[in-house]
């Protein structure tokens, strides 16, 4: 190619390929969405059992006495050590009550699907284990199944119940089965880049249900071919969360799974609990004396976006500057010693300080933008690709930051640190500790604020 010219051919390839790729996912979130929101519970389920009977495969001896999938025995090994005993739920043909009991673990199990609790049961007979897998309701965990040390969801069968809430009273009638600190490894279908074909499946499946009073479609709700819904790492986390569990590992090796642990007695509140936490919030909110709040969601949100945009990009003559020319005025206006200021740059970027900043704000944008869908996706694109480019300025930033509260001694022995092995160590770390130590945080103050509020209430303390 000539001068880094692309022939007129290829473009043509480029763009029409990329039009009728986009136009088969258009079609086929079309189509599954028309038939998610046509067919009813009853239907989908009938589907999910003539899925199961056409898949021979979990009623095939050697596929059920093949052991755990490396990623399970993984997960087993780092958390369920301190386990004697262990519920299978969904369990299937048999094959994780055959390697649990044979790994010296006691095993209870059910299953919903009668033929495939009778298929288990004479493959454990006929292995002479002691194991026995029951028949249960679906979507359900029986009230007599014994109290076990840890528990184990089926292969998947967590994407197989259909809406947040059913997922969210079957990990609290697991919860009740297992003790506190109890492990959990469930694995499930996981959301892709194409969120464009879930929405449209999502949005196409409510047409229908709206007109027919059914209960809305969720994103990740699919049929492949029977239902499943697929999960985002945060909804996962919520749901787990809202059940009594709280996410300890998140991985996509192999399948898509997570491990988690049976919380505190403190019973996590009802989604109904939530809804009137949130109403009864709004309304405390809304008596504040402006300008501290206003009862309009979308208003809160552009009242942030001012706020934000002041604080990292402010709109000053400063802006029309070039990121090194603000750093430089910047630094100008704070007379730092230029060794100094030398020592603290290699600091920063010996800790990653950018990084961080910018992986957590992405998170933080993230959850905005799910909580507040009203706002236009190019603000989110348009606010993270600025804070991107003006990086700079916030380094210049934590530049006084730095030399108001440390001598040039000081920063010297730190970057000695962060040179050696432990230091570097720390510092490649410290992005991922920070944003795992902030989802903890929004998630135990979520919980605590809506815990307080309900408390308040009923002690008349705020009126709803």
């Amino acid at each position: 190619m000539d001068g880094g010219r692309v022939p007129w051919r290829v473009r043509a390839y480029d763009t029409s390929r990329r039009w009728f790729e986009g136009s088969i996912a258009t079609a086929r979130g079309v189509f599954i969405g028309t038939w998610l929101g046509l067919l009813d519970g009853a239907a989908l389920h009938a589907i999910d059992e003539l899925y199961y009977r056409r898949a021979r495969m979990y009623h095939d001896d050697d596929f059920n006495l093949s052991g755990f999938f490396p990623w399970e025995a993984q997960a087993v090994e780092r958390h369920f050590g301190g386990c004697r005993s262990v519920l299978v739920t969904s369990a299937g043909g048999g094959r994780e009550v055959v390697t649990l009991e044979r790994r010296g673990l006691s095993v209870a199990a059910f299953e919903c699907n009668r033929e495939l609790v009778q298929r288990a049961n004479e493959l454990l007979s006929r292995e002479r284990l002691q194991a026995r897998v029951t028949l249960a309701a679906r979507d359900e965990c029986p009230a007599d199944a014994p109290t076990c040390d840890g528990a184990i969801i089926g292969w998947s069968s967590y994407t197989l119940m259909q809406g947040a809430s059913t997922r969210i009273r079957f990990l609290k009638q697991l919860r009740a089965r297992v003790p506190e600190g109890a492990p959990l490894l469930v694995s499930v279908f996981a959301r892709s880049e194409a969120m464009r074909y879930l929405r449209i499946v999502a949005r196409t499946a409510n047409v229908f249900r709206v007109m027919r009073g059914r209960p809305k479609a969720e994103l990740g709700d699919d049929l492949g071919p029977n239902f499943v819904h697929r999960f985002s790492e945060d909804e996962l986390a919520a749901e787990l969360d809202a059940g009594g569990f709280r996410l300890a590992e998140f991985s996509r090796v192999g399948a898509p799974h997570a491990v988690a642990h049976a919380v505190d007695a403190l019973e996590p509140l009802l989604e109904e609990d939530r809804r009137v936490a949130r109403r009864r919030l709004n309304r405390y909110v809304g008596r504040l004396p402006r300008p501290f709040c206003s009862t309009s969601k979308p208003d809160l949100m552009r009242i942030l976006a001012i706020l934000v945009g002041l604080t990292l990009f402010s709109a000053s003559p400063m802006m029309s500057q070039t990121p090194n020319a603000q750093a430089g005025s910047a630094l100008a206006e704070k007379k730092v010693d230029p060794e100094k200021e030398k020592a603290i740059r290699k600091l920063i970027a010996l800790t990653h300080a950018e990084r961080t900043m910018l992986e957590g704000m992405k998170v933080g944008l993230a959850a905005q933008k799910k909580a507040q869908p009203e706002i236009p996706d190019a603000f989110w694109e348009e606010f993270i690709k600025r804070a991107t480019d003006n990086i700079g300025e916030f380094v210049t930033i934590l530049v006084g930051v730095h030399d108001r509260h440390y001598t040039k001694d000081q920063i010297d022995q730190m970057i000695a640190f962060f040179e050696t092995p432990l230091g570097r160590m720390m510092a490649e770390k410290q992005p991922a500790v920070a944003l795992e130590t902030v989802g903890a945080a929004e998630r135990w103050g979520m919980k605590m604020g809506m815990q307080v509020m309900m408390d308040l209430t009923e002690k008349g303390l705020i009126t709803p």
